[in-house]
């Protein structure tokens, strides 16, 4: 399916093997597998459940997700009807409708300024800006 999951008519695998749980016959992988500080954006997901891969290479539950309307926002970002998230994390008060991601770790919603899935106290998220990564 991607550089991460895999699948047969049985199950879908990922590199610790088969991931039982996971209805194989529903499953799709979302989004791009690698995001700029190289870990992994390995969101997919079944009719019913959203995952996101560990480190350890297991399909762990986002507890909550709406796998009908979750799709991956890259950069390890993801939302769903009600909910951002970065990995497996819900970004607290994040509106899908009006968050975005401005650069490397940092996205915005309304007056809310986030750095992976932590809100940055008192930043403007609607002045907020990202500045470049200095090599």
């Amino acid at each position: 399916l991607n550089s991460i999951y895999g699948r047969d008519h049985n199950h879908v695998y990922t590199l610790t093997g088969a991931q039982k749980e996971i209805d194989a016959s529903t499953f799709v992988a979302l989004g791009p597998t690698s995001h700029w500080f190289n870990t992994y954006n390995s969101y997919g997901k079944d009719e019913k459940r959203v995952y996101h891969l560990t480190v350890g290479g297991k399909a762990c539950v986002l507890k909550n997700a709406d796998a009908e309307s979750f799709n991956a926002r890259g950069n390890g970002f993801g939302s769903d009807k009600s909910a951002v998230y970065f990995e497996r994390n819900v970004l607290s008060g994040a509106d899908p409708g009006d968050w975005e991601h401005l650069r490397g770790p940092h996205s915005r919603s309304g007056k809310r300024g986030y750095c992976l899935n932590k809100r940055i106290r008192g930043a403007d998220g609607r002045y907020m800006e990202s500045l470049p990564i200095l090599g």
